[in-house]
């Protein structure tokens, strides 16, 4: 399994992207960065994206994303979120006033997007791939993601609080390898990383320790950090350790690899 890494901030500066990886080439997992960071032809190489929510910073370059495809792929591109998400973005973006409706053009039986509604705890095949999506907590709708290939699992926790499920679903993964997390926020902002469920490196520690430990360590990637408070939250993830786990920052622009 591939993974590269377009963006992985909460929020956007110069120098910071929003939330967009790409996997195997083929499917982008969110898409804060996508028209910013690939080239034409590796757009056009996407055929679906893995969508966790309809906020802003995961969802924005599907527009732009449509305005260069269009017309240059024989088949669409599948959209996969939950309901509410894709209810959003049809209600919300492409709705012909804030957007074109991608879902409808160039024709209507073969439009740029197709969206695929997926469901909580309903495992899927996609390009050689199983996805499980699992509901986390956050104010919108937002699935999790356990990526398995026949190797190796990823487990993007995607934009959360404090949790538990996924947890106890991640114990049952024989073969979980790494975890993508989100910490939004330093530890003195520990209520607005609640109120909007979010979390703080220490936070963040705390929702590691409800994983079992294993033999071999997992890899911990620490997505989302919001650059208006980099400096701080690098300082305050590096004093966090939880037995088990290897934890690190998530690079922009790096390519992460299991095989």
């Amino acid at each position: 399994m591939e993974i590269r890494i377009l963006g992985c901030y909460g929020n956007q500066l110069p120098g910071y992207k929003t939330t967009g990886f790409v996997i195997n080439k083929a499917i982008a997992l969110d898409a804060g960065s996508l028209t910013s960071s690939l080239e034409l032809d590796e757009q056009l190489m996407l055929d679906a994206v893995l969508l966790t929510h309809s906020h802003i910073d995961h969802i924005k370059d599907l527009g732009f994303l449509g305005d260069n495809i269009i017309g240059r792929k024989r088949n669409p591109v599948s959209l996969f979120g939950g309901k509410k998400t894709l209810h959003a973005i049809a209600d919300h973006y492409f709705n012909n006033s804030l957007w074109p409706d991608f879902t409808q053009i160039p024709t209507k039986e073969n439009p740029v997007y197709v969206y695929r509604e997926i469901e909580n705890k309903k495992e899927f095949d996609l390009f050689g791939l199983t996805v499980l999506p699992v509901q986390v907590p956050h104010p919108v709708f937002t699935f999790s993601y356990f990526i398995r290939d026949h190797k190796s699992t990823v487990l993007h926790v995607s934009d959360t609080g404090e949790t538990e499920e996924v947890w106890a679903l991640a114990d049952q993964e024989p073969h979980l390898k790494a975890i993508f997390l989100e910490t939004s926020f330093p530890n003195e902002m520990k209520g607005l990383a609640q109120a909007s469920k979010h979390l703080t490196p220490e936070m963040m520690g705390e929702e590691l320790k409800k994983l079992k430990k294993r033999k071999n360590l997992v890899d911990v990637y620490i997505y989302h950090l919001k650059p208006l408070y980099i400096d701080k939250l690098k300082e305050e993830l590096a004093k966090v350790e939880v037995e088990g786990f290897r934890i690190r920052l998530m690079e922009q622009d790096s390519v992460i690899r299991y095989v």
